[in-house]
């Protein structure tokens, strides 16, 4: 045996006592769970212990072969034989596998004992005769079948003349075995010609399948030829072949041949020989490789990934490979091939070197190997039998781990399909064992098997104790591969790679081609360009918007990755994240926080949606606008209005709720962003001019004027251009107070050139947000004010003053200002009662102007006194007393104007005296009237009826107001005059609102206050007895007015 073979004990092996396996057996095989032995011509049938089922009587001689095949859904027993002796009658005859396998012993017929149960007759599906003229007769020596033509069988038959006939047939239609073609094996020279065994190695399956080897695999890769074509293996005893049998073609793989029938196998696609001195691997091409194995080989068989080799200690019998030629059909048997010396069961794995069993057989040796389920069943020629089995796989991996042998664990382990723990935790041994030897590498190469079972927590602490950065990455890049890295692990490579200082793996990192592809610096993400990134410290620049969305998710925590990197000052990495999460904020607070990017940050704030843009502004505009305030509030400038056309499609396509209109787009409100120009109120003031002046109804509009009133009235901005520093001279209109001179009366430094002009526009920007035609401002008024008041800015306060009606507020502006022309237009405009002013304007600017002292103050007072004379809008009585305030004035200035009021007051007086004893005289005359109808007749000489001029004529009314009316003229209405009913319905009338108007005080005390003179007012209305109505009074009278009767009915 190869010291190359590692020797264990894998197998454990059982008797099976009591077995019905014939002790001359001529031919084995196995299938559909059931086992077929040919003893004589009969054909015995075992269960899977080996216990008898059914004998059927298969031939009339002898039965020589068998094979199974399975064809799509059907399976097959084939076997070869003869029905008397010698070969002429040869037959191959085939059964069906299912109705096999579905045999019962019969009850009480000895089943599960040695003892033989009665014959069961089963006829077979077809029989073929071997031998015709065209097909010479021979001894028939090999036999294979195969289901690669399916649905036809195909049956090879090897002849003792170095010849082979194939049989086809479709038999799961009722078709017939049929010979198909006849190929020959014999060699150009010598007489060793019988055919020792034949295979089928399935179509299309290259040696690299069967897990042969690297040198069989590369040659079976290189092999020419059609892999899909049907081909034979056919072993003689002085060659080995192969044939295909779509053209009859054959290849001679090795000019030797096999010494024992019984030591060719196949294994996968290959025919496997053993020989003295090795094991030959073949393809259908050529000679795939060999093993070396010395001793003496009895047996080959092939079980899963085991070869089950019987090796004697010495040649013996036929098995010497004697030159009397090939054996005979009986030599197969038990008998054959036995040694004198002792023989020993092998089970060897190739693949992995070891010899995984090793059992004596004794002196008998082996006359059968029969692979069957998870078993090695193996009959001595003593006819004893014994079942091979290999033990649990934990078993065996204790047996090589106490042996240091973690290499060969993993190996079998992979052989025997283990599931992924398993495997995981023979490469965790495995690293454990390199590590305490010192071999960091080669325990990381382990490690790297052992993710996704074993805690990284674990591996990773080994190797941070160890100081071994380079075999830590090594693990980290392997668990972010797998997509089975956390936070925690994507910061730990990351301070990794910025220790090792191996900026090509970070970008290979970033950029998604892997980790620890350290060459794939630059490489594009998927589905996006390549991502340049910085040095350490550089301010890297990835395109706008570069890797997000890549189709491949990272397989990294991209947050995680991001912060790292920032930290350590790799700006440009940072960046290249950033943009692959698709995280603007990111990639924000590196170009803005670490490297002063500005340019390149407002690029890319120009990219983001309006929503997106107006929060990053929010967030960053202040150091944006201090370092660029141009770009900064021309972007402001857009998102403050309402998009139009395309934009606004588009807008509203990536999001609305914003505060204004553009169907449905996002709109920013400057109140958001108006706190970030601390710094630069300059270019706030351009922005607040902007949209008022783009829009009708902007979004946050009172706030929007708040924001630029205040900056109007401010009196210095700091950003200001210089040429606006210098003072004002004289702008007009502007400053605080309503003059151009109020600064200097104040006592206040003049205003600046910027500060005047900006107060014009506040005046402008007061006007337009409340015009007359308005119902309401478009600011808030008392907010505006208290700015206004604030900033003394008196144009402003007038203004709003007027608005509201507040007059007498607006006159106490321009008297604190001094204006003296202002304070006569106030009262001008705004005096009048009739017009809805407020008449005590005038003598609270009397008051004002008789109070000032100067010579300057003397032409207002005569303009005033003159308006108030020429509209009669103050009692002289008040115009005395308030000018006799200020002893400073002189009697002529008021000389003219009493005289004219007495002499007025003379005339007013002269008419009312007569106006007075006139009525006096006509009240008089009245009463007396009204006396003598009460106390004295009346004498009514009417001849004519005053109605219709006709002659009165009985029955005759006569009215006391001396008109006489015929009844009939009269109709009903016969209780007052007709003539004089009209006037005395108005006297009733006048009565009637009068007294209504007593109850209506709000409407006397109106008239009172709008009248210029209010004594008049009351006069009037002592002289009409509305002060003799009282409430109680018109209680009293509710009832209608006395009617006097008439005086007689005639």
């Amino acid at each position: 045996m190869s010291f190359a073979f590692k020797r264990f004990n894998f197998f454990a092996r059982r008797d099976v006592p009591g077995h019905a396996l014939p002790p001359s057996a001529a031919a084995v095989a196995t299938g559909g769970g059931r086992v077929f032995a040919a003893a004589d011509g009969a054909l015995h049938v075992l269960d899977e212990s080996f216990s008898a089922v059914a004998v059927i009587p298969a031939f009339g001689h002898k039965l020589l072969l068998l094979a199974w095949a399975e064809v799509r859904q059907h399976s097959y027993l084939v076997a070869v034989g003869v029905e008397e002796p010698g070969v002429s009658t040869a037959a191959l005859k085939v059964w069906d596998g299912a109705k096999l396998a579905a045999l019962k012993p019969p009850a009480g017929a000895g089943a599960g004992g040695a003892a033989a149960p009665p014959q069961q007759q089963l006829a077979p599906l077809k029989t073929t005769r071997l031998f015709s003229s065209k097909y010479p007769e021979a001894e028939p020596t090999a036999l294979a079948a195969t289901d690669a033509a399916a649905p036809s069988l195909t049956v090879a038959v090897g002849l003792g003349s170095g010849m082979v006939y194939v049989f086809q047939g479709d038999l799961s239609k009722g078709g017939r075995l049929h010979h198909a073609s006849k190929l020959s094996a014999r060699p150009e020279r010598g007489d060793l010609w019988a055919v020792a065994a034949l295979s089928f190695p399935p179509p299309g399956r290259g040696a690299s399948a069967a897990g042969a080897g690297a040198a069989a695999a590369a040659a079976a890769d290189a092999a020419a030829g059609d892999r899909d074509a049907l081909w034979l293996f056919a072993a003689t005893e002085s060659q080995t072949l192969a044939f295909n049998l779509a053209d009859g073609s054959k290849n001679i793989l090795d000019p030797a041949g096999l010494a024992d029938p019984r030591c060719a196998a196949l294994k996968g696609p290959l025919l496997v020989v053993a020989r003295e001195d090795a094991l030959y691997d073949y393809t259908v091409d050529t000679r795939a490789g060999c093993t070396v194995f010395d001793g003496h080989k009895q047996w080959l068989a092939t079980f899963r990934r085991h070869l089950a080799l019987v090796v004697s200690d010495r040649p013996g019998g036929s098995g010497a490979g004697a030159a009397d030629g090939p054996p005979s059909p009986s030599a197969q048997g038990a008998g054959a091939g036995a040694g004198e010396g002792g023989a020993s069961l092998m089970l060897i794995d190739v693949r992995n070197k070891l010899v995984a069993g090793g059992f004596p057989l004794g002196a008998a040796g082996a006359a059968w190997v029969v692979p069957l389920g998870d078993e090695v069943f193996v009959a001595t020629r003593g006819g004893a039998l014994a079942a091979f089995k290999e033990i649990e796989l934990s078993a065996q991996l204790d047996v090589l781990f106490k042996r240091s042998l973690h290499k060969l664990a993993l190996d079998l382990a992979l052989a025997q399909g283990a599931d992924e723990a398993t495997l995981a935790s023979i490469r965790q041994r495995w690293g454990d064992h390199l590590y305490s030897k010192g071999e960091y590498d080669a325990a990381a190469g382990q490690y790297l098997g052992t993710i996704g079972h074993l805690e990284p927590s674990y591996v990773i602490r080994r190797f941070l104790d160890a100081q071994r950065i380079h075999a830590l990455t090594s693990y980290l890049e392997a668990l972010h591969s797998r997509g089975l890295a956390g936070a925690d692990h994507t910061t730990l490579l990351l301070n990794c790679y910025t220790k090792l200082r191996d900026s090509e793996k970070l970008d290979a990192f970033i950029n998604g081609a892997g980790p620890g592809a350290g060459a794939g610096a630059g490489a594009a993400p998927a589905g996006g360009s390549p991502v340049h990134v910085g040095a350490r410290g550089g301010g890297g620049r990835p395109a706008a918007g570069a890797g997000a969305g890549a189709g491949a998710a990272p397989p990294f925590d991209l947050e995680t990755a991001f912060r790292v990197l920032r930290g350590a000052g790799y700006y440009g990495h940072a960046l290249a994240v950033a943009a692959r999460a698709g995280q603007a904020e990111w990639r924000l607070d590196v170009l803005l926080e670490d490297t002063a990017a500005f340019d390149d940050a407002i690029a890319l704030i120009e990219t983001l949606p309006r929503p997106q843009r107006a929060s990053a502004l929010q967030r960053y505009g202040k150091s944006l606008i201090n370092a660029r305030p141009e770009a900064t509030t021309r972007i402001l400038m857009d998102l403050c209005l309402a998009p139009e056309g395309a934009d606004a499609a588009a807008a509203a396509a990536q999001g609305g709720g914003g505060g204004g209109g553009g169907g449905g787009a996002f709109v920013a409100a400057v109140s958001d962003f108006s706190q970030l120009y601390s710094e630069k109120p300059t270019a706030l003031t351009l922005l607040c001019e902007f949209v008022v002046n783009s829009q009708l109804s902007p979004p946050g509009e009172r706030a929007l004027y708040h924001t630029l009133l205040e900056l109007y009235l401010a009196d210095h901005l700091p950003d200001e251009p210089d040429e606006y520093h210098g003072s004002s001279t004289g702008a007009a209109g502007g400053g605080g107070g309503g003059g151009a001179g109020a600064a200097g009366a104040s006592g206040k430094p003049p205003l600046s050139k910027g500060a005047q002009l900006r107060r014009d526009k506040a005046r402008e920007l007061l006007q337009r947000g409340w015009q007359p035609h308005m119902g309401a401002p478009l600011y808030d008024p008392e907010h505006a004010l208290v700015l206004c008041r604030l900033a003394d800015f008196g144009p402003g306060l007038v203004f709003l003053y007027e608005r509201q009606r507040a007059y007498r507020e607006a006159l106490q502006v321009y008297m604190a200002s001094r204006d003296l022309a202002g304070v006569i237009q106030c009262c001008l405009s705004h005096g009048d009662a009739r017009a809805g002013g407020e008449p005590a304007l005038w003598a609270d600017a009397l008051n004002y102007l008789a109070s000032l002292e100067g010579e300057d103050a003397l032409p207002a007072l005569r303009e005033l006194l003159s308006h108030i004379e020429g509209g009669s809008l103050l009692p002289p009585l008040v115009i005395v007393q308030s000018l006799a305030a200020n002893p400073s004035l002189r009697v002529d200035m008021v000389k003219g104007l009493v005289g004219r009021a007495l002499a007025a007051e003379t005339a007013a007086i002269e008419r009312d005296s007569e106006a007075a004893a006139k009525l006096a005289s006509d009240t008089a005359a009245v009463a007396g009237e009204v006396a003598r109808l009460r106390t004295q007749p009346h004498v009514f000489q009417n001849s004519r009826c005053s109605a219709t001029g006709q002659p009165l004529e009985l029955p005759v009314v006569h009215f006391l107001c001396g008109h006489s009316f015929n009844l009939r003229s009269l109709g009903e209405n016969d209780r007052e005059c007709p003539l004089c009913a009209a006037d005395f319905k108005r006297v009733l009338e006048i009565r009637r609102n009068m007294r209504a108007g007593a109850l209506q005080q709000d409407r006397f005390f109106s008239e009172l206050r709008e009248a210029p003179d209010g004594f008049s007012v009351v006069a009037d209305a002592f002289g009409r007895g509305l002060m003799n109505l009282t409430a109680a009074g018109l209680a009293a009278q509710a009832g209608p007015p006395p009617h006097l009767p008439p005086q007689g009915l005639l």
